[in-house]
């Protein structure tokens, strides 16, 4: 028996200022953009593999494991022009915040089993995965136009996406030795795959 952890967190920051200017015969357009990023990323895995040696002629290896993976990003944008006549035409203010959490649930079962006098051999393997991953996303945006009369427009976003993705596979092969000069050999194997968004 043999057990497995693993643990991995990533931050990132990220912050960015820049500052445009363009040149229109006597007009001068500048635009001011800053942005914030700040990110993380969590990553969980558990595990174990079970080797059972029943007999002298067969054995089973199974390995479960499970991941849990939580993602979490904010981003703040600022941005605001004007000009060498208006000092201040628009601004604009945007505020994101995404979060997606992900499971995997797998494993992998083997069964070897050899006949006496080396007559032959059976393997089967049965492997599955399931993949659930669920995002979820905010955007709020406010801008606010100033030449002539004052105007405002105001973007919320809520999305939730939802995402289950099931594999299951079985394999089996075998060969019989019936005399000394002929071998018979076979293999097949079996898929399933679904997927619900």
């Amino acid at each position: 028996l043999n057990f497995q952890y693993f643990l991995g967190k990533i931050n990132s920051n990220y912050n960015a200022i820049s500052n445009t200017s363009q040149y229109l015969e006597d007009t001068i357009l500048k635009t001011l953009n800053n942005s914030k990023n700040a990110n993380e990323d969590i990553n969980q895995r558990f595990g174990f593999r079970l080797k059972w040696r029943i007999d002298s002629l067969s054995s089973i290896d199974f390995t479960p494991s499970y991941t849990h993976r939580n993602r979490t990003g904010i981003v703040s944008l600022y941005s605001e022009s004007g000009t060498n006549f208006d000092s201040l035409l628009n601004n604009s203010i945007n505020a994101q915040d995404k979060q997606s959490i992900e499971n995997i649930y797998e494993y992998q079962l083997n069964y070897n089993r050899s006949f006496k006098k080396k007559n032959g051999a059976i393997f089967i393997s049965h492997s599955f995965t399931l993949n659930s991953v669920n995002d979820n996303f905010q955007n709020d945006a406010f801008s606010t136009f100033f030449k002539g009369t004052i105007q405002t427009t105001e973007l919320n976003q809520l999305r939730n996406q939802s995402n289950d993705n099931l594999n299951s596979g079985l394999f089996f092969s075998g060969n019989l030795k019936l005399n000394k000069k002929v071998n018979f050999r076979f293999s097949n194997s079996f898929y399933v795959f679904k997927n619900n968004n």
